[in-house]
């Protein structure tokens, strides 16, 4: 199961703190050979004892970057705004299974009938979704002795040292998380995968009527419904459970202390429910393309969609709706003698995806349609025990759901949620296979397929 560590800090990331905090660390030769500073002017004998015995600036080095500089970039540096939303740490495996068992079916009571159904197995309905590690990073920085020498000159020299290890590792990995998170919405509503609710564009007049709409489907969220997650299931997202996201425009204009109050929590309490961004449109499209181009199914965005995703205002969605795990992060290094200098290497793995059980609405200013539903193959000829691979295009405005529903007007001629035709035993004739929206049923289309 995944967990969340508490990381706490032994020292308060001041010079002196740090160095004393390192020798705790550190060997029993290290203690012997380098002792406690007491003062700033103990900044230079100690910078001198760590250079003066061997191996001394190795374990200096290695204790800060692997022990000292994650603690200080927790504490200090950026963090991913959406981090909240991650769900901890994978320990064990490479790959989580997410299962959502869906509601008993009510019958009806009879003693007549009674004895017939006491022996019947009634199997629940069990849903999986599968998340695998699908981000495999490493962000590398050299560290030079003379930088090292350097740092012991001044009581600024150590945190002027650290903080160019987290600039270059720490923040790089934590903002490209933030970035990778937001990629991942910005596809999810750009697709349809998620329900969207029509919200007045954004001024200063009508941010209370808007706070009001964002309200009322929170309130709807607190009951349980199958309309406000993509796999369908009957499920509900308690007030504590929810998260706002808005951009950076929009919360300027939100009265948090009413959102507070409407969600039954002090401001400050609510204030860890509310994330920031600087858009669900704003990417830099040769950062993404460094980050993510290697990623099967990556697409940079049009223009026009970034356009689209920057004037929604709002996003509201249940804490599990990312699957967000920390897989393996590890630091390791060498010195290259030669050249005086450490290369230092923090890898992380993750696991980056969506719940299809969790309830996610998007608010935008627009109402949703489905224009045009269109099938191809229009015709294809098949005989029996062959397959057809169907595809429906399906046009829409303002992020409306893209998928189909598939059917056939042949028993023996089965299609699946795929639009992947198969034709059975005993199957003759044509069958006519229908792409139907599940947003707007009365579009659809059709494709003909003869049994050879």
């Amino acid at each position: 199961m995944p967990n969340i560590p508490d990381i706490k800090s032994p020292f308060s990331g001041k010079t002196m703190d740090i160095v004393n905090a390192v020798r705790a660390l550190a060997s029993v030769n290290y203690r012997e050979h380098v002792p406690e500073m007491t003062s700033a002017r103990d900044i230079i004998p100690v910078g001198e004892a760590i250079m003066d015995f061997p191996g001394g600036m190795n374990e200096f080095i290695t204790t800060l970057v692997n022990r000292i500089g994650l603690v200080i970039f927790n504490q200090k540096s950026f963090t991913n705004p959406l981090a909240a939303l991650k769900r901890g740490i994978l320990t064990n495996g490479e790959t989580i299974e997410e299962l959502f068992v869906a509601l008993a079916e009510a019958k009806d009571y009879s003693p007549e009938t009674a004895y017939a159904e006491e022996l019947k197995r009634t199997i629940p309905d069990v849903r999986a979704a599968f998340h695998s590690v699908n981000w495999e990073k490493y962000y590398p920085v050299t560290i030079q002795e003379v930088e090292l020498r350097k740092a012991f000159t001044t009581m600024e020299g150590v945190q002027e040292l650290i903080m160019k290890i987290i600039n270059s590792m720490y923040i790089a990995m934590n903002n490209d998380e933030f970035i990778t998170m937001k990629y991942i919405l910005a596809k999810n509503i750009l697709s349809g995968e998620m329900h969207v609710e029509p919200i007045a564009t954004v001024s200063k007049e009508n941010a209370s009527d808007n706070m009001v709409t964002i309200l009322g489907i929170s309130d709807a969220l607190e009951i349980l419904s199958d309309r406000y997650n993509r796999a369908g299931v009957d499920t509900l997202s308690e007030k504590n459970e929810q998260y706002l996201i808005v951009n950076t425009r929009f919360s300027s204009l939100i009265n948090v202390e009413v959102l507070a109050a409407a969600f039954h929590m002090e401001k400050a309490e609510f204030a860890g429910h509310i994330i920031k961004i600087d858009g669900f449109g704003t990417f830099k499209a040769n950062h993404l393309e460094k980050l993510l181009g290697n990623t099967a199914g990556f697409k940079q965005f049009t223009p026009e969609e970034l356009e689209k995703l920057n004037a929604v205002p709002a996003v509201l969605v249940d804490k599990s709706f990312f699957a967000i795990y920390d897989v393996f992060q590890m630091m390791n290094g060498t010195y290259v003698s030669k050249g005086l200098y450490w290369n230092y290497n923090l890898h992380s793995h993750k696991v980056f995806g969506v719940s299809p059980f969790a309830n996610a609405v998007v608010f935008n200013p627009g109402t949703p349609a489905v224009s045009s539903v269109t099938v191809s193959p229009k015709t294809a000829t098949a005989s029996v025990g062959g397959i057809v691979a169907l595809s429906a295009n399906v046009i829409s405005e303002n992020f409306a759901p893209m998928s189909v529903d598939w059917s056939s007007s042949n028993e023996n001629v089965v299609v699946d949620s795929h639009g992947a035709v198969k034709i059975l035993d005993g199957a003759t004739g044509t069958a006519t296979i229908t792409a139907t929206s599940t947003f707007n049923p009365a579009k659809k289309d059709t494709a003909t397929i003869t049994i050879a």
